[in-house]
């Protein structure tokens, strides 16, 4: 998981090359192949046999020429031959490094006595040489160690660049069959000392960065390699004595057994004989001489890549330095010195990790990646640790071991006869059991089920669809679901003396109030004798009506009451705040809604639903809230009380796009904030807006209640200006940009035959309609010269607040620009796509028209005109705002919704088209004003769509539908 799938992709040329050549050699009967084995380490006589190679060096494993002659030149199996032609700094620096001259004594007595490396092939030095039987020169030993330090540092850039490195003690024999011929154990010490140089090299600089990563201290690291070492050595040598000496006879085995496996020390070996005889093996009249000739082979095409990749870097998709000879030769011969069963494997977790982890899941492949694959290699050791000694045989015996293989430990045991007997009723030949009676006879003559009523009864109330659950509690449950299944099992008695192991429902027709459960359940009888059984039980559908039900059609529906209130002269907040509540579900435990003046009222049947909601509101707006509560009744006796609790909610009377003036002491404390500053977002919080300098502040709700301000004007105060000019003048902040505007009254550019009845405000007809303003506003990445812009004409206004009335003439605008205003899209006789829902209302006051369920937007029959006024406003806000409309549910319209005259448009698309409603929900108020000339205006191309997939579908719960067709 952790090398770079560049490099596994050229691994898997290898694999795949290996596969091709093994079988061409093999099939081919090149080197004489099909009279050895196709995949074998061990060297063989020219009959097939086993190599005798003691006959050949004797006891002084030095070559005896005379033997040779007799004995024959060794051989090759194909596959062996091919394998054998490839070949955290700153944390650290407050730590005192190790003195160089501590590594400088350690090698000194390491050439003379052992290895410096603290691992397990720590092996000695130059006393093993002169004192030891190794046939090795003394000389021979300093070219060994040159040789591996001349190597170490190309293997080690492979390494740091690649995570991995290629085979080099092919090279390593060489040099040795070349400098002592004739003598095998000489090649094995020479290459031994040679290529673990280059190896524990590796192993030193890993450690030490190891002990950079843990931050453990260099002098530390260095004192446990030097223990490493004294330790490594004695448990490396006891361990290998006393595994070669009890599994010898296995370890020499070409197959070996599920346990051993001597294919590592025969290819060692092997390698040492042939290379001692290399002049006879591999030189120019031997039949390997290939083999050293691989030198070339391989680093002629690797120089040729190179002068390629310099001329041409690119042929075709592919970059020819990604394509890496090294790697390519190296895994090529990965399997042909035995059975290999990772590669499927590596190959699988190599595109899992680099390809789909790493292109899918960039996030958890950097943060989890390595330390997964560290897990995996962790949890592989100990399972083939468990599974050596509690499956393998591992724990067996050595001597034992010994005569086992494969093949005996695969041979067929045939399992105990079983004897059987007559069943006591029906004579059928049956395994004994204690009543000596078969399946069905035990059936009939035990009825397991007996106890059980086969009918049973469950309650339902029809107006809230809920079903009673044993004791006392209602619950929600869908027809054939799991909650409605745990209810019927709830209602049988005598379940808990069987075991129950499987129940689901048999289909029934709705309407014929009756449920079918199947059952499957299990008993003991008689002895140690468990008997299952499968039967049916039919339930029948009675209705009921649940506790809050009763007090619904008892006119006593409320415990708990939230009044939520806002003093403002417009009902867009509240008109907000319902679709807030349907998208997350805040209204399903409220059994009626009510509006009033100034809000709405939520009734509860439970205390703890009304605080969820006042939970819910302080959540989205900003809201302060107190409860209260009313003594309805006690019971002396019990000393028990009945209450009606009523928790009062005001929402902040700012609302967006609002103008407010804060007062000169409070905004010294907000970040000393521009006083005159513009809402742009309310939630939970509120975040003011200075446009001239794109300062922004977040004000909680507990701050602000701490110390209210009124708004300035609102939304209906806004005047609609024309865009002169615009250039971005200062700092960016988001979707945000600092522009100087220049922008004029939109009257000033009507035809000089305009009038006030035109639609003109008074002051349009005069001087001031000509003037153009200079502001500064935050709308710079939006506005273009020629747009319409919406913004508080402050210059010709008179606002009767003290915090207005005190900041200087200097610090107030002329003009404040709020929002783009798309004026010819309104003039466009065009019908919404969308729609949305409403929660069913009552009217709340006496002396309101009547008790009837309200409408979106409705308050119950007061001032119609301003609700419809305040309705479009809000869904034009929803059009013309993408992250509004992002928080509430829009659906799609069942049919086009087309105007018919002022104040008659269908309330809902989909709705009854020859009925007419008092309100224009769905559509815009400006398209009944549409006209021919109208029509030719060009819409605004930056004009916000609802786009199809902001929709939603399944409109079927909308209550609009009745009132629609009640209003005529």
């Amino acid at each position: 998981m952790s090398v770079p799938l560049l490099q596994q992709a050229n691994s898997w040329v290898g694999y795949a090359l290996c596969y091709i050549i093994v079988l061409a050699i093999y099939y081919s009967n090149l080197w004489n192949s099909l009279a050895f084995p196709m995949i074998s380490t061990s060297i063989f006589s020219a009959n097939g046999s086993i190599y005798d190679q003691s006959a050949v060096f004797g006891d002084t494993f030095q070559l005896n020429q005379t033997a040779l002659n007799e004995v024959g030149l060794p051989a090759l199996t194909g596959s062996n031959a091919w394998a054998n032609l490839t070949a955290n700094l700153s944390a650290m620096q407050k730590y005192d490094e190790a003195p160089w001259w501590w590594y400088v004594i350690l090698l000194v007595l390491a050439f003379f006595a052992e290895s410096p490396v603290a691992n397990s092939e720590a092996k000695l030095g130059l006393i093993v040489v002169l004192k030891g039987q190794t046939t090795l020169p003394w000389y021979s030993y300093i070219v060994a160690l040159l040789l591996g330090a001349f190597i170490t540092p190309f293997s080690s850039l492979l390494y740091a660049r690649l995570g991995n490195g290629v085979e080099t003690i092919q090279l390593c024999k060489m040099v040795a069959g070349a400098i002592d011929p004739g003598r095998p154990v000489a090649n094995l010490y020479f290459s031994m000392w040679s290529h673990d140089l280059i190896a524990t090299s590796l192993n030193l600089a890993s450690d030490l960065k190891l002990g950079q990563y843990l931050k453990i201290p260099p002098r530390v690291m260095f004192l446990t390699q030097v223990w490493g070492t004294i330790v490594g050595v004695v448990v490396n040598y006891v361990v290998m004595i006393s595994i070669v000496d009890a599994q010898r006879d296995i370890l020499l085995s070409p197959e070996g057994t599920n346990v051993w496996s001597g294919q590592q020390v025969q290819s060692v070996n092997s390698a040492a004989v042939t290379w001692s005889l290399a002049k006879e093996l591999y030189g120019p009249s031997g039949p390997y001489f290939i083999i050293p000739m691989s030198l070339m082979i391989g680093m002629v095409p690797t120089f040729l890549q190179w002068l390629i990749a310099k001329r041409w870097p690119y042929i075709g998709p592919v970059k020819v330095d990604t394509i890496m000879l090294p790697v390519i030769y190296m895994y090529s011969s990965w399997m042909t010195a035995g059975v290999n069963s990772t590669i499927l494997s590596s190959i699988l977790v190599g595109v899992v990790s680099q390809v789909w982890l790493r292109q899918y899941h960039p996030g958890w492949y950097k943060k989890y990646n390595y330390i997964l694959g560290g897990a995996l290699d962790g949890g592989s050791q100990i399972m083939i640790f468990i599974l050596s000694f509690a499956v393998f045989g591992a724990s067996e015996d050595p001597d034992s071991s010994k005569k086992l293989s494969r093949i005996d430990s695969m041979q067929f045991v045939p399992a105990p006869p079983v004897h059987q007997v007559l069943c006591a009723d029906c004579g059928t030949p049956i395994v004994p059991n204690s009543a000596n009676l078969c399946v069905p006879c035990l059936r009939n003559t035990v009825d397991i089920t007996e106890g059980i009523p086969k009918q049973a009864s469950v309650s339902f109330c029809r107006n809230c669809e809920r079903f009673l659950s044993p004791p006392q509690a209602w619950t929600l449950a869908r027809p054939e679901s799991q909650e409605l299944l745990a209810i019927c099992l709830k209602k049988l008695k005598g379940l808990n003396r069987v075991r129950l192991t499987e129940a689901h429902f048999i289909w029934t027709e709705p309407h014929s109030k009756r449920l079918r459960v199947s059952m499957t359940i299990q008993k003991e009888v008689l002895t140690s004798t468990i008997l299952e059984q499968i039967f049916e039980i039919e339930y029948l559908v009675q209705h009921g009506q649940c506790p809050d039900c009763a007090k619904l059609a008892a006119k006593n529906t409320w415990k708990a009451l939230v009044q939520v209130r806002q003093k403002v002269p417009h009902k867009r907040t509240f008109l907000f705040l319902e679709q807030l509540i349907l998208k997350h579900g805040a209204q399903k435990d409220t059994i009626a809604v009510k509006e009033v003046k100034d809000g709405l009222d939520f009734f509860y049947s439970q205390r703890n639903h009304a605080i969820k909601m006042t939970e819910f509101l302080a959540g989205v707006v900003p809201v302060r809230s107190k409860g209260s509560e009313q003594l309805l009744s006690t019971d002396t006796h019990t000393g028990t009380s009945n209450y009606k609790f009523t928790y009062s909610v005001e929402i902040a009377a700012i609302c967006k796009d609002d103008l407010v003036c804060i007062p000169l002491k409070q905004a010294k404390q907000l970040s000393n904030v521009n006083p005159l500053t513009v809402c742009v977002r309310v939630g939970s919080s509120l975040q003011l807006l200075d446009p001239a300098t794109l300062q922004s502040v977040d004000i909680p709700a507990t701050i602000y209640w701490r110390s209210p301000f009124d708004v300035l004007a609102t939304v209906t105060d806004l005047v609609e200006f024309t865009v002169l000019d615009i250039e971005p003048s200062g700092p960016t902040r988001g979707k945000l940009v600092l522009a100087d505007a220049q922008v004029a009254l939109s009257g000033a550019f009507r035809s000089s035959k305009a009038t006030a009845d035109d639609g003109m405000m008074e002051y349009e007809t005069t001087g001031m309609a000509n003037q153009i303003f200079h502001t500064r506003t935050h709308l710079g990445a939006i506005l273009q010269p020629g747009d319409s812009v919406m913004g508080y004409h402050l210059s010709n206004a008179n606002y009767n607040s003290d915090d207005y009335a005190s900041l200087p003439a200097s610090r107030i605008p002329d003009i404040i620009l709020v929002k783009k205003s798309y004026p010819n899209r309104r003039k466009k006789s065009k019908s919404r796509n969308w729609q949305l829902r409403s929660i069913a209302k009552e009217a709340g006051e006496e002396g309101e028209t009547g008790k009837e369920r309200g409408v979106v937007g409705r308050m119950g029959g007061r001032d119609q005109k301003k609700v419809e006024e305040d309705y479009e406003l809000f869904l034009r806000e929803l059009e013309e705002d993408p992250e509004m409309r992002g928080a509430v549910n829009l659906y799609k319209a069942k049919g086009d919704v087309k105007m018919t005259g002022p104040g008659a448009a269908v309330a809902v698309a989909g709705a009854k088209g020859k009925k007419k409603t008092q309100f224009a929900m769905d559509v815009d108020a400006e398209a009944e004003k549409a006209t021919e000339t109208d029509d030719e205006v060009e819409e605004e191309p930056d004009f916000p769509e609802v786009k199809l997939d902001e929709l939603l579908e399944n409109f079927d719960e909308m209550t609009l539908g009745d009132e629609v067709e009640q209003e005529v």
